[in-house]
């Protein structure tokens, strides 16, 4: 039976946190980031691994940071956004905010920082430098570890899109709720359909944490 309830996907929809739909059309389409977002994760930490198991003796801390902590982190950060927009499809905005941008942050310099070391320049034969050294992987490697890079700019890139949609949501139910005050917006409210969909979301976390 518990095997079951974590195979039980029936309440998932890629619709979302409505309120990140109602806030605009392009906010909308969050899930879609974060399990992209997972999906990355999961191919660069494959592809991480296969890069420090050849440098062998020659693995320095700021690789291993690089290419199994950074994608680390995006891996158990996408796994409960994913849960929060697909299943509970309850995402607070300032927590996706303070997440989304920090990883983007550390994305783009890792990413940033192995493209500055200029490993397959000219120049890097005779580069000694503890940046060239620690940045640098093995020549049989370099397809793999340059794929691995292009995907951290990328998952830097759909942070960064993930924490705008955050933030566009936010400051869109920050004016509503202060319209509401005003008396410039009415809102219509189904009591009924209000107490049903409260009751739907209790229900789907209760499923969650019974996991």
């Amino acid at each position: 039976m518990a095997l079951g309830r974590w195979f039980d996907f029936t309440d998932a929809s890629m619709k979302g946190d409505k309120r990140w739909s109602d806030a605009a059309r392009w906010t909308g389409y969050a899930a879609y980031v974060v399990m992209t977002l997972l999906v990355l994760s999961i191919v660069q930490i494959v592809l991480g691994v296969l890069v420090v198991v050849s440098k062998n003796n020659d693995l320095t801390f700021g690789s291993v940071i690089q290419t199994l902590i950074v994608p680390g982190l995006s891996f158990f950060n996408a796994v409960p956004s994913a849960h929060l927009h697909i299943l509970a499809r309850s995402n607070v905005p300032k927590m996706a905010i303070c997440f989304s941008i920090p990883l983007s942050l550390i994305y783009f310099a890792s990413s940033i920082t192995y493209l500055a070391s200029s490993c397959f320049t000219k120049s890097s034969i005779t580069d000694d430098s503890s940046l060239h050294k620690n940045e640098c992987p093995t020549l049989s490697t370099r397809t793999i570890w340059d794929i691995n890079v292009a995907l951290q700019l990328v998952s830097a890139l759909l942070y960064a899109l993930h924490a705008a949609m955050a933030i566009k949501v936010h400051l869109y139910q920050k004016h509503r709720s202060k319209a509401i005050e005003q008396g410039t917006l009415v809102e219509e409210v189904d009591l009924d359909a209000k107490a049903r969909m409260e009751q739907e979301a209790r229900d789907r976390w209760q499923r969650i944490v019974d996991l």
